[in-house]
């Protein structure tokens, strides 16, 4: 998931990168991977705020 995550980022598509770091995001913690999730945090950062405010659900 990091490297497709790596992948769309430079494919400039950051929904989809966002998607797969988080995916790999949790992996990585829940299998105790401290520096792989520490360096999928920095992409992360490195992607700054969302270019416009995700669609939320109503109802």
């Amino acid at each position: 998931m990091d490297q497709l995550g790596q992948a769309h980022a430079a494919l400039d598509e950051p929904g989809h990168a966002v998607r797969a770091w988080e995916q790999a995001l949790e992996l990585y913690r829940t299998q105790g991977r401290t520096a792989a999730a520490d360096r999928v945090r920095h992409q992360l950062a490195a992607l700054g705020p969302p270019s416009r405010p995700l669609a939320t659900p109503t109802g």
